[in-house]
């Protein structure tokens, strides 16, 4: 899988568990404003714990498992023929990729189109300045606020009572179209994750409930403002997740809410159990220290070409069974320099059956690096080393037909495509 996949699942997985705890301990709660920040606070430390650097690094020197070579490839073998099964085999990873990135365009347009359907309403639409506030009277189902834009639809506009009007002001001074946006950004970076479309609902009902909660506190009765709430059953249009509206999805939850009695205060303690919950995602993805191979293994001009490609499907010369090639494969003159392509500890330099003279080493975050068919080595086993430093020189041990490197860089134990990494 791709790096950046890789991370975004991760992030997907953080938050997932972050808003498990909120939906299971705090929602009930009506601490709306603490509820608020926890819910906004989830979006950056979902992103930022995937991310983080832990001070620590797992060797596994000597106890790594050498699995069985027979990826036998011809060094007199047309390089064409390689290039051309690769070009006509199905990459899984770039479909994927390319599948993402499709989806995040779609959720893009959406997302701009959206504003600027908006703001032609509001372009065609009568409206006035109060006290900060653009009221407009459009053609739209029901009142709803954008920013600082209170839409009214025209054909009831001096139907809504005072309270109603307030209520979606309360919105705009509370700054939460600021919050919805964030939340739609979310959705677009991953809208894989069905848990950002529960929390859009909940940022939406603590958006409501904080509001209401503000509103009883002034010279409004809680039966008429309950009233008003059932007055607008009627209107059940759903409007983009942008827009804050008084008729929303959630106006049961918010009568249950507004007849709740309010939760104690020491309820807030409730609250620090997120602080061991914090500690075991930083633990548990959060990445160890290393580096990712990105610098070639050979220097460029150094090696003639790459006779065989990561995925391609062939004929092994000797077995005579179809393989699947695990890395690439770089023909080069026997005693060429082999580098490192990151910093790491070199996990194995011995001779192993097929792979011939092989240097594995590990980078931290999940990566390794395999290089086989050496000549001899310049590095032994438990010895830390940097990004480009001497390995060994190009051979021709092992399964081989000529002197070549055979390079593999694998991910959590599963081989990846070393050109999707590094970089000439």
């Amino acid at each position: 899988m791709d790096s950046f996949l890789w991370y975004l699942f991760q992030v997907s997985c953080v938050f997932a568990v972050l808003y498990l705890v909120y939906y299971l301990f705090f929602r009930w709660m009506t601490f709306h404003r603490v509820n608020r920040v926890f819910l906004l606070l989830m979006i950056p430390v979902s992103f930022i714990i995937p991310g983080l650097d832990v001070g620590f690094k797992t060797s596994m020197a000597g106890e790594i498992q050498i699995p069985a070579f027979d990826e036998l490839v011809s060094m007199n073998q047309p390089e064409q023929v390689l290039s051309t099964a690769t070009s006509f085999g199905i990459n899984p990873n770039k479909i994927v990729i390319a599948l993402y990135w499709f989806f995040v365009l779609i959720y893009l347009f959406r997302l701009v189109f959206s504003s600027f359907r908006l703001l032609r309403v509001k372009n065609k639409s009568a409206y006035s300045n109060d006290e900060g506030f653009l009221i407009i009277a459009a053609d739209v189902p029901v009142i709803f606020s954008y920013f600082n834009w209170i839409f009214i639809p025209v054909d009831r506009f001096d139907e809504f009572e005072e309270p109603v009007i307030k209520h979606e002001k309360m919105h705009v001074v509370l700054g939460h179209t600021f919050d919805l946006i964030m939340t739609e950004v979310l959705i677009l970076l991953l809208w894989f994750n069905p848990f950002v479309y529960f929390f859009r609902k909940s940022i939406k009902s603590v958006h409501e409930y904080q509001v209401d909660s503000l509103i009883l506190k002034s010279e409004v009765q809680k039966s008429d403002y309950l009233r008003m709430i059932l007055d607008n059953l009627g209107s059940g249009a759903r409007l983009n997740g942008l827009y804050n509206y008084f008729n929303g999805i959630t106006i049961k939850k918010r009568i249950k809410m507004i007849t709740t009695n309010n939760t104690s205060r020491i309820h807030l303690v409730w609250y620090l159990m997120i602080i061991p919950i914090l500690g075991f995602l930083v633990m548990s993805f959060a990445n160890p220290i290393g580096e990712k191979p990105e610098v070639f293994p050979i220097r460029k001009g150094e090696y003639d070409k790459i006779t065989a490609y990561f995925g391609v499907k062939m004929l092994n010369p000797v077995t005579k069974k179809e393989v699947v090639h695990n890395g690439i494969d770089l023909k080069a003159k026997e005693g060429v320099s082999v580098l490192s392509t990151a910093g790491g500890k070199v996990l194995k330099a011995a001779n192993e059956e097929g792979w011939g003279n092989l240097v594995v080493i590990e980078h931290g975050d999940g990566f390794e690096s395999w290089y086989a068919h050496l000549k001899e080595f310049k590095v032994e086993a438990g010895q830390d080393i940097q990004k480009g430093q001497l390995l060994g020189l190009v051979g021709n041990t092992g399964y081989s037909t000529g002197p070549h490197l055979h390079f593999e860089i694998r991910f959590e134990g599963r081989c990846v495509d070393p050109l999707l990494y590094l970089k000439e």
